[in-house]
């Protein structure tokens, strides 16, 4: 549905699932970047080329509708459209990320330095939060090479730090999803109508929604996602586990 220009179609229902056609989208083209990337990989060029032009296609896209560079484009079809939710588009934020694996696989030396890319990508968010105020710049431009930075200080930062990871952590991670599904469609309007202005305690209202609605994602993400995860992984248990037990019990030739 992100390939629909119209909000009431790619917003329809619940409006943020317009990012799974771009994720779809994503796995479409996976086979022809590994390609390129495979041969890219054998001169060791596959990271540098691929976080340039990965970062190029959103900031480009950006400067086009501030520059009206085409203006058959810019002034009929909206930026956010274009620069927001057309899968095409974002395909810049999948490239950056296949180049940043492979300049963590090339260059070993720099993942000693994994906190002064998190910090970096950390202040660079805040100042893309705080200055992104232009909305062609603030859909994707602003933010990819500040998130670039904190995912790569991620990527480089030691495996003992994960395995010290708390179970609710990991726990919280994993219903993030069914949390981002929900938060715009029901949390954010109810307190809106309920809990915006009006409140005598909005801060309180506030915390109050966040964790009622981080129960509900967490209810929502044990009682149906997780269910569903283990039947794709394993869609016959039973029939698996009594075909094994018969072979364990069938004679020896």
């Amino acid at each position: 549905q992100a390939w629909h220009v119209e909000t009431s179609i790619s917003f329809a229902y619940v409006a943020v699932v317009w990012t799974l056609s771009v994720e779809m989208f994503f796995y479409l083209v996976f086979p022809l970047l590994a390609w390129v990337a495979d041969r890219l990989h054998r001169v060791r060029l596959a990271g540098s080329i691929f976080i340039l032009v990965g970062l190029a296609i959103p900031m480009l896209g950006a400067m086009m509708y501030v520059g009206n560079w085409i203006p058959e484009i810019t002034d009929k079809i909206s930026s956010h459209f274009t620069l927001y939710r057309l899968p095409a588009m974002r395909i810049g934020d999948f490239i950056t990320g296949i180049g940043l694996f492979y300049l963590w696989k090339e260059v070993r030396v720099v993942r000693p330095a994994w906190w002064l890319f998190v910090a970096l990508g950390l202040v660079g968010v805040g100042f893309a939060v705080a200055l992104a105020g232009d909305a062609h710049w603030g859909y994707d431009g602003a933010y990819v090479g500040p998130f670039a930075l904190l995912l790569f200080g991620l990527l480089c930062a030691p495996q003992t730090l994960t395995e010290k990871t708390p179970k609710l952590a990991i726990l919280l991670g994993e219903a993030s999803f069914a949390l981002y599904l929900i938060h715009q469609t029901y949390v954010v309007p109810y307190y809106q109508n309920d809990f915006g202005a009006p409140a005598q305690h909005p801060i309180a209202a506030a915390l109050l929604i966040v964790v009622f609605a981080v129960c509900i994602s967490i209810g929502l993400f044990t009682a149906f996602e997780r269910p569903v995860m283990r039947f794709l992984r394993d869609p016959l248990p039973k029939r698996r586990a009594m075909a094994a037990g018969q072979r364990a019990l069938a004679p020896a030739e």
